[in-house]
């Protein structure tokens, strides 16, 4: 793949997207002057180059969101599982219900001693 370039201290002589169009021809026209087959020209170039780089990169990308997704499952359920159990504490820790729960415990530990 050839890069665009120019020579130190001078300005580019075209727009970077059109030098790099022109380097890109030139790649496929090297190519084919040295008489290589159809199915190399897909991995020369710039063009080629930025299509792979795509497609790899998404690939990646759906590789490593998988287990993100996972831990991520993992949390809601666990903080669901801790929802539950908040929601039977605070039940639990209701004044009314831990007089009644006391009284209980108190006369079943009186019977007990008789």
């Amino acid at each position: 793949m050839t890069l665009p370039h120019w020579k130190d201290g001078e300005e580019c002589p075209k727009p970077f997207a059109e030098l790099r169009e022109d380097m890109n021809k030139q790649d496929l026209a090297e190519l084919r002057s040295k008489g290589a087959s159809e199915k190399f020209t897909s991995t020369i170039g710039f063009d080629n180059f930025t299509k792979y780089m795509e497609r790899r990169i998404e690939v990646m990308f759906a590789q490593a969101i998988g287990p993100v997704l996972k831990k991520l499952k993992d949390l809601k359920q666990q903080n669901l599982e801790k929802e539950e159990s908040m929601k039977d504490e605070i039940e639990n820790t209701n004044p009314a219900q831990i007089v009644s729960t006391v009284r209980d415990v108190g006369m079943s530990f009186a019977h007990s001693l008789n």
